[in-house]
């Protein structure tokens, strides 16, 4: 509702689930990094929709795809993980 040229707060709307998925991602970030293995962070891409979580990107190693699978797996508020990494050997 806007008034004399002023807009209010309630004239703007996070899309829903918005805060909670980037606190997913920002959770599941975390968790790769205290793992040992931060310098996948910078290999993967990491999206998060409604605590469904989409990895892609590109590991030397079906190990470090599946520590990275893991770890997104142990964060509260996911449903759901699709693994798209790709291993390059």
């Amino acid at each position: 509702m806007t008034t004399q040229g002023r807009v209010s707060l309630n004239d703007f709307t996070v899309p829903e689930g918005t805060v909670h998925d980037n606190q997913i991602l920002l959770e599941i970030e975390k968790t790769i990094f205290v793992s040992g293995y931060a310098g996948t962070l910078r290999a993967i891409h990491v999206e998060v929709h409604r605590g469904s979580v989409i990895l892609s990107g590109i590991l030397p190693s079906y190990y470090l795809k599946q520590i990275v699978q893991v770890s997104a797996m142990k964060v509260d508020g996911v449903v759901q993980v699709s693994n798209e990494i790709q291993v390059d050997q």
